[in-house]
């Protein structure tokens, strides 16, 4: 049995959170912590990872991937770690240290996009850069129903699932069609495709979508059509 192996039967055999949902934990200072878990994704790099999504009131949220854990659910940046045990969970990040938060309540990330996203998104730009004036601009449709979307990449069309919170959203199993790319077409294409991969949030303000990596840093832009 190789490594790899070895780490995927020791991430299996500990105590698995609410996989799909965002739970609410309270804490004994009264500190609230919101965690969405989200459920194991193979990024651009074909490594395999869960995470969990960590909100408290007047901090940056974190996204914090799984790591190896003898007892528990354990997820960490190297900085900051959130260890999930059954209904409790604990924080530490450097010298802060939140025990005994105890589980309030939560609920099921959607398999449906919220109605502030159903309908066709036309890209306006890539990292903050225009879409090429001879290029056509890529476009992104979310269903009413369902856990799929679909589009056009400037070349190909493609299609994947994705899952959405609160305010996170994660594009899974991306595909797209074979088609020959003239230069422009091709290199929008790529760059899209891409970026596409490395969303973790989202924001709609204005008949405008962003979709941003989880450092917040804003990946595409695009506008209701």
């Amino acid at each position: 049995m190789n490594q790899s192996q070895l780490v995927l039967l020791a991430l299996a055999a500990v105590a698995s959170p609410l996989w799909g949902q965002e739970a609410r934990y309270a804490c004994p200072a009264g500190e609230v912590i919101d965690v969405t878990y989200l459920p194991e994704k193979t990024t651009p790099r074909g490594a395999k990872t869960a995470r969990a999504v960590v909100r408290m009131e007047g901090k940056p949220k974190l996204v914090l991937p799984q790591v190896i854990s003898g007892s528990g659910a354990r997820f960490s940046d190297g900085y900051t770690t959130l260890w999930n045990k059954g209904r409790e969970v604990m924080l530490e990040a450097g010298s802060i240290n939140v025990n005994g938060c105890t589980q309030t309540g939560s609920e099921a990330v959607s398999e449906a996009p919220p109605p502030s996203l159903v309908g066709r998104w036309t890209l306006v730009a890539l990292e903050g850069n225009p879409i090429p004036a001879r290029a056509t601009a890529p476009f992104l449709e979310f269903p009413a129903k369902g856990d799929r979307m679909a589009g056009y990449a400037g070349c190909n069309r493609f299609g994947g699932s994705y899952v959405v919170g609160r305010d996170s959203i994660e594009f899974r199993q991306i595909f797209s069609t074979k088609m020959a790319c003239l230069e422009e077409g091709g290199q929008v294409e790529s760059q899209f495709l891409d970026l596409l991969s490395k969303v973790s949030n989202y924001s709609v303000t204005n008949g405008e979508l962003q979709l941003l990596d989880s450092s917040g840093a804003l990946l595409l832009k695009l506008r209701a059509h």
